[in-house]
């Protein structure tokens, strides 16, 4: 390269960057992020309205970041439980059939997961735990067969008889 080129290769360098620092110096008013942004409580919910979302205060999200810590320790129970066994059935048949009988007349409408009918037999104090009652179901490969139907219950009847009843 001869002298003159490398004159004129600085001398346009020298120029771009007198420019470029004239154009930051006198438009960065304009440029600047900051300049003019003030964020209001009403912005705030306007943007939150638009976009569907809502707003919570520090205890209401403590709250319900505990609630999420204990349904996933009680779902992390239900998933490390095995299978009970039949003996484990009938022991709490047991218990059942020793307390006081009283009836439930239960409406089952189509739709109804096994799961919602033993959430609400176990409610009613018709059976001891849901968690049981449905994994018999599944076991026996009657959950899906559960008919709709008004169903008068007992308290005190075993797993065989309530699941015959209701899948008649």
């Amino acid at each position: 390269m001869s002298r003159n080129t490398i004159r004129a290769f600085a001398f346009g360098m020298i120029t771009a960057a007198t420019i470029l620092t004239i154009v930051y110096f006198v438009d960065s008013k304009q440029l600047s992020p900051t300049a003019e942004l003030t964020i209001t409580e009403e912005n705030v919910n306007e943007y939150l309205t638009a976009n569907n979302k809502v707003q919570l205060t520090k205890e209401e999200y403590d709250i319900l970041l505990k609630t999420k810590e204990q349904l996933a320790t009680h779902e992390q129970q239900n998933t490390n439980n095995e299978l009970i066994t039949d003996n484990e059935i009938k022991g709490s048949e047991t218990k059942e059939e020793q307390e006081d009988v009283y009836s439930f007349t239960y409406i089952i409408h189509e739709g109804t997961s096994s799961t919602e009918v033993s959430k609400i037999l176990e409610e009613n104090k018709i059976i001891d735990n849901a968690d049981d009652f449905n994994k018999f179901l599944m076991r026996n490969g009657l959950a899906g067969s559960i008919q709709v139907g008004t169903y008068e219950i007992t308290k005190g009847m075993s797993y065989e008889t309530i699941s015959e009843l209701l899948t008649k």
